[in-house]
């Protein structure tokens, strides 16, 4: 039996990969392999761009693919920038053509930004209100109420306490590769979500892949890897086998 592909995962702005733990632990349970990356533009460096994380992911898909290795992006919220730019160069379809194995085979968004190439994050969205700007530092305002809403207090306490600053620069980083054009994607639109509103993530789901993205709605607020990882594991799994990979 061919080997699982992996699963990489992309945080968000202000985050750390380990909000994607609760999926993670059942994935590995089902015997697939999963990595994350450290964006530097989250509390590493605030003068990075999207351009900056995306050469981070960019490394560890490099490495993945170089041991034959077939990887799903999941990438959240901002994290879908860089994430989907990362894949240039990477996509199965491209390596095969060259006579390597592996590659990039699906995506998917967890309210995550799915942007028309050559726009960036303000350009869709403005600077949101509850967005507090210094110099190149975005620190969120009321991080409770805008990414755990509907996850307990002490659960949503160990996730905030670990936000840094964002680096205003990578809000403001143009998409420069669109592979949402080129391979399956998942989008899982969050109906409670109180930092992308719910029409705007399904207009983004809808309007720019060349073959229209498989949504599912669930009914949670932004972040449903912490809140409802059964539902999100069970659409990365049907992300693999929709790139024919069971």
């Amino acid at each position: 039996m061919a080997p699982k592909p992996t699963i990489l995962f992309i945080h968000g702005a202000w985050h750390t990969p380990e909000y994607f733990n609760p999926v993670i632990d059942k994935l590995e349970k089902l015997d697939y392999p999963c990595c994350t990356v450290s964006l530097p533009s989250a509390g590493g460096n605030d003068s990075a761009t999207a351009k900056d994380d995306a050469a981070v992911i960019r490394k560890k898909i490099s490495e993945l693919v170089s041991d034959g290795k077939e990887v799903v992006l999941s990438m959240h919220s901002y994290g879908g920038i860089p994430g989907t730019m990362s894949a240039e160069g990477f996509l199965r379809q491209d390596r095969e053509k060259e006579g390597n194995r592996g590659g990039v085979i699906s995506l998917v968004y967890i309210a995550a930004f799915l942007l028309p190439e050559g726009s960036s994050l303000v350009s869709v969205l403005g600077m949101p209100p509850w967005i507090k700007v210094e110099g190149n530092r975005l620190t969120p305002t009321d991080p409770r109420k805008i990414f755990y809403n509907d996850v307990p207090p002490h659960v949503a306490d160990e996730y905030i306490s670990n936000l840094s600053f964002q680096a205003l620069p990578s809000f403001e980083s143009p998409l420069t590769y669109p592979a949402y054009q080129h391979i399956p994607v998942k989008y899982i639109a969050c109906e409670l979500d109180n930092s992308i509103p719910i029409a705007i993530q399904k207009e983004m789901a809808t309007s720019g892949c060349s073959t229209p993205a498989d949504i599912h709605y669930l009914k949670t607020g932004h972040s449903p890897m912490v809140n409802a990882p059964d539902e999100v594991v069970k659409i990365i799994q049907e992300a693999v086998e929709m790139a024919g990979k069971s």
